[in-house]
């Protein structure tokens, strides 16, 4: 019986806090689900192609997403185009995440990373060839 009166107090302090903060009952619930008995219940795979021109031999791309402080295992691939070696360098903000040098098309690129609330990617590559192009990456990683 007391159980249950500090369960219903607790459920009604934190309808009180998520309406302050404004967080709704569909982003109060995802919360509640990651949080599931002592840890967090997180886990997954991310596989994500991107894309950037390359001009004159250099380029960048960006990708923003919220991470909630997961580490992040994977490997980046480039995918296109089939020829010439490629410097990369990742970061998240002014961490960086790798920097990998003389790199073709289908070399793994692993990577171990543990983000904040929220991920800045930035790619920078730099091409041997260094003409005009379009550099896609494949990402997969799991968290």
């Amino acid at each position: 019986m007391a159980e249950s009166k500090i369960k219903k107090l607790t459920e009604s302090a934190a309808k009180d806090l998520h309406a302050k903060l404004g967080i709704g009952d569909e982003v109060a619930e995802k919360l509640n689900r990651l949080f599931e008995g002592d840890k967090p219940s997180l886990g997954g795979t991310i596989d994500q192609d991107v894309c950037f021109d390359i001009s004159k031999g250099y380029g960048s791309g960006k990708l923003d997403k919220t991470t909630f402080w997961v580490t992040i295992d994977g490997i980046f691939t480039i995918t296109s185009p089939d020829e010439g070696l490629w410097h990369i360098r990742a970061k998240d903000g002014d961490n960086i995440i790798f920097e990998a040098n003389a790199v073709r098309k289908g070399d793994p690129i692993h990577f171990h990373y543990k983000t904040g609330f929220k991920l800045n990617l930035a790619v920078e590559a730099w091409w041997s060839e260094g003409r005009d192009t379009k550099l896609c990456l494949h990402i997969h990683a799991t968290y």
